[in-house]
């Protein structure tokens, strides 16, 4: 018949308090305190003498006091001030970019997600070390650079990066594909605005038209995808000779033309029409406000002339000694301020622009 042995369970054996210093506690204790040497600063360091560790139970003691030193998250004192620093460089860096636009000098449209990368890193950051937590998941079907799409899962600050660039490009970077024009139609004699100026822009696809305001300033955002196209811009007014044509390739978010206008009427003109000696055949034109001021070169003759409604001039035309000689009437110049009928049998022809 067979007997039955009954075997004890063996027991951890019991750390005796003043057992000795063995010589594997005594190994991890060194690199313990080559640890706290290396690794922590000196303020957080232990100040415990390896000669004073006498026991195991001393030796492991030391070596958790140690672990607990170099495991101990950072204090919340220094969590607050990086979440602060970089709170405080995100703004810095968004006012100078809205000063340097306040300035003229905005964001071109190939630099935005640029802009939306360093936003989002900082508030990440900041958030991140404040204690912030955020998680996003679903399918990206419009990604930056052509990517396919995606489906993702994040938290914390992975997280909110992610929002922030999502929300940043779909808004700023996708959204303003187009750029702005703007400027002033000036006087070329007083640098004046015009107002009324009509504003020509033509694109290789299309001609815009566009009004400018009484101080003759404009600007334009309603026409599509003009970034790193050449455009051309033009402008036309009332009594004035049209703009030459400024053409430019579009490098930046915001455009920027200074158009000057000569009057159509200061300069030399030429009787057409009539058989008078040279000098008295040709005229001064010296428009001034409400009023056309015009001489022939020879000083026999010269005329103030108002404007009407209908565009034309009237006024009397008074010889040197100063008797009336008729009442003359000009006709609003043509288009290219090139030639002016007059209500008799003639007309004005331009020679010279001033």
């Amino acid at each position: 018949m067979a007997r039955k042995v009954s075997i004890v369970k063996p027991q951890d054996p019991a750390l005796a308090p003043n057992r000795a210093l063995s010589p594997e506690v005594r190994a991890v204790v060194d690199r313990m305190a080559m640890i706290e040497n290396t690794v922590l600063p000196t303020e957080q360091r232990t100040g415990i003498s390896l000669q004073s560790i006498r026991t195991d139970v001393e030796g492991l003691a030391y070596i958790a006091e140690v672990n607990a030193r170099v495991l101990r998250p950072p204090s919340d004192r220094w969590t607050r001030f990086a979440a602060a620093g970089f709170g405080l460089l995100t703004f810095l860096f968004f006012t100078s970019l809205v000063v340097a636009s306040v300035l003229g000098k905005s964001v071109p449209p190939d630099s935005r997600l640029l802009v939306i990368a360093v936003l989002a890193i900082g508030i990440a950051l900041s958030l991140s070390f404040l204690g912030g937590t955020a998680s996003v998941s679903g399918r990206l079907e419009e990604m930056p650079w052509g990517m396919h799409p995606v489906a993702f899962r994040a938290g914390g600050g992975i997280a909110v990066f992610l929002i922030v660039f999502i929300l940043g490009y779909l808004v700023y970077v996708k959204g303003g594909d187009d750029s702005i024009i703007e400027g002033t139609v000036f006087d070329a004699a007083n640098s004046a605005g015009i107002p009324g100026a009509k504003v020509t822009i033509t694109t290789s696809f299309n001609t815009y038209e566009r009004t400018a305001s009484d101080s003759g300033n404009f600007r334009i955002s309603d026409i599509p995808h003009l970034f790193d196209q050449q455009i051309t811009v033009s402008a036309t007014a009332e009594n004035y000779v049209p703009a030459k044509p400024q053409t430019v390739i579009v490098g930046s978010y915001v455009q920027n033309f200074k158009l000057h206008m000569n009057s159509c009427y200061n300069g030399l003109w030429r009787e057409n029409g009539f058989s008078l000696p040279q000098n008295g055949s040709r005229w001064r034109f010296k428009l001034a406000g409400p009023s056309l001021h015009i001489s022939r070169l020879d000083g026999l003759m010269y005329g103030e002339l108002h404007h009407r409604p209908d565009g034309s001039w009237v006024g009397d035309l008074i010889l040197k000694n100063g008797n009336k000689s008729t009442q003359l009437t000009l006709t609003l110049a043509n288009a290219n301020c090139e030639q002016i009928f007059t209500n008799a049998s003639g007309s004005y022809v331009r020679e010279t622009i001033e």
